[in-house]
């Protein structure tokens, strides 16, 4: 209810509006040095496998298989490569991301249940599951 009234105030309309208007202008490109330019025009087939790797390497699934327990300090970078999954997997040509994007939900929320013997237990397999999938390997070798 507070929330609909929120809504409702004109600030509202003015951020959404100046929102608007800077993505119209592509502010964000302006005032940029050589090097941002440059990352800038880098095509996200480039750059995107990469980022995705280098997250599955620092999540350490090995660690979390023997320490469940401590899965949710991780979710912000599961949460993280579950938004580049969703929005950009047909981008990314490695070969059964759907398959890890499924994973890496039920991982998630494992992750985000209370610590119970069953869940640990849980968490524990469904580390074992994102680790040996085909495309988790690919993201680890690249």
């Amino acid at each position: 209810e507070q929330f609909a009234e929120e809504l409702e105030d004109v600030r509202w309309g003015l951020f959404s509006l100046n929102t608007s208007r800077w993505l119209l202008a592509r502010a964000w490109t302006t005032d940029r040095n050589v090097r941002g330019n440059r990352q800038g025009a880098a095509q996200i087939t480039n750059w995107l496998p990469r980022l995705l790797a280098d997250d599955a390497v620092a999540l350490q699934l090995p660690r979390y298989q023997q320490q469940p327990e401590d899965l949710a300090e991780q979710l912000p970078r599961i949460e993280r490569i579950q938004a580049w999954l969703h929005h950009a997997r047909n981008v990314v040509d490695i070969p059964e991301l759907d398959r890890l994007y499924g994973e890496l939900n039920k991982l998630a929320l494992l992750a985000n249940q209370p610590i119970t013997d069953e869940s640990l237990d849980a968490r524990m397999h469904q580390a074992i599951a994102v680790y040996q999938n085909r495309a988790w390997k690919t993201l680890l070798r690249l």
